[in-house]
């Protein structure tokens, strides 16, 4: 099971996939609702995908969790491309700060090298997926911006 954390203003705040990443993004996950700080709520391995993706918005009010289509900007050149790629790296680092010895870092670690090891160069312009898919459809696992925290 996937899960969605909200704030206590029912934004969405992160995902996790699963039970285990939650823990480890977020250790006192437990008392979120007991001091109205925001909810846990499971999601479908559908949605997550969606949202990790980015191809899904996410709102919930606070009884129904609503995913609606996001519309997605491809990069138009190879420098928006770097500056994207450039982007996800230093949130990776941002959140390396916090996972670098646990299993969620390892993961981090992994998708930091995907994002180096494009060549992009090699890619036509204008994308007409998103960074999030290339990576998909080269194999690679992804983590979302979502899931960095």
């Amino acid at each position: 099971m996937a899960y969605a954390v909200t704030n206590n203003q029912n934004s969405l705040s992160f995902i996790s996939k699963d039970s285990q990443q939650l823990g480890l993004q977020c250790p006192n996950y437990a008392s979120l609702e007991s001091t109205n700080s925001g909810k846990v709520l499971e999601i479908t391995e559908d949605q997550f995908i969606s949202l990790q993706k980015g191809i899904k918005q996410f709102t919930y009010d606070g009884s129904t969790i609503t995913l609606v289509d996001n519309t997605l900007n491809f990069p138009q050149n190879e420098q928006s491309l770097i500056d994207l790629i450039n982007f996800h790296k230093e949130v990776i680092d941002q959140a390396l700060i916090k996972h670098k010895n646990n299993a969620f870092g390892i993961e981090l670690n992994s998708f930091k090298t995907v994002l180096e090891n494009i060549d992009t160069s090699s890619i036509t312009y204008p994308m007409t997926k998103s960074l999030m898919q290339y990576c998909l459809d080269n194999d690679n696992d992804i983590i979302s911006v979502l899931q960095m925290i």
